[in-house]
């Protein structure tokens, strides 16, 4: 697959969707849709979505907590336990990808620091993953109903304090508000430009308000230049 990166993009948005995200409002036609109504600075956003993975480095795989079952992924999840075995090897070549995308932006003349990473569920686990070891700054870094992989490995693996909004819903069953809450613990000590929203009643998606706070998380992020 090849990135086609749009002429005079200003802001890129990298979005990274989750492993059921397919037909959910929260998925991407709907985040672009929002953000642009509600007058997001961002003018383009460019898609990197679990469907796909697959073509751009391998098939769907067997996911373990879903009773090993064939599906498009990023990497394997492998239990419910915080402080369980993760796919490191899985993870590591999904972050590859999106640094690759990175890199095509560049290549475009795009600047690293006007670049966003944002992602859902697993997505939102590896914009995390992929922004905080990331060697060149980047704007921001946006985790919706996620989780920090590979958490045991900081402080150590980091390489970027780009600011980072962290949102989970209190009521979510799929990735436990816990899993929010203790990388939000985690995330405190890293970043100083760090801000974890909590959506009472939010279940695993997303919400009017949310998405009005992402929409603020971006124009700070991506201040308007002379060249606009």
């Amino acid at each position: 697959m090849e990135w086609q990166v749009a002429p005079f993009k200003q802001y890129p948005l990298v979005q990274l969707m989750g492993v059921f995200d397919i037909f959910s409002w929260h998925c991407f036609p709907v985040w672009s849709y929002v953000l642009q109504r509600k007058n997001c600075p961002i003018q383009f956003v460019t898609k990197l979505h679990i469907n796909d993975c697959h073509s751009l480095s391998r098939n769907s795989i067997p996911v373990t907590l879903n009773g090993g079952w064939v599906m498009p992924s990023w990497f394997d999840l492998m239990s419910l336990d915080p402080n369980g075995p993760e796919d490191t090897a899985g993870i590591n070549a999904a972050a590859e990808i999106v640094k690759s995308l990175i890199d095509a932006e560049e290549s475009q003349g795009i600047s690293s620091k006007r670049v966003v990473l944002g992602g859902f569920s697993q997505g939102g686990g590896l914009a995390l993953h992929v922004g905080l070891r990331h060697n060149k700054p980047l704007a921001g870094i946006a985790a919706l109903s996620a989780w920090l992989p590979l958490h045991k490995e900081y402080p150590g693996a980091m390489k970027s304090s780009a600011p980072v909004y962290q949102a989970h819903g209190d009521v979510d069953q799929i990735v436990p508000y816990q899993w929010g809450a203790l990388t939000s613990e985690l995330m405190k000590s890293l970043i100083s430009d760090y801000q974890f929203k909590i959506y009472k009643g939010l279940a695993h998606s997303s919400s009017p308000e949310e998405l009005d706070d992402l929409k603020t998380f971006f124009a700070k992020c991506l201040p308007a230049t002379k060249k606009e």
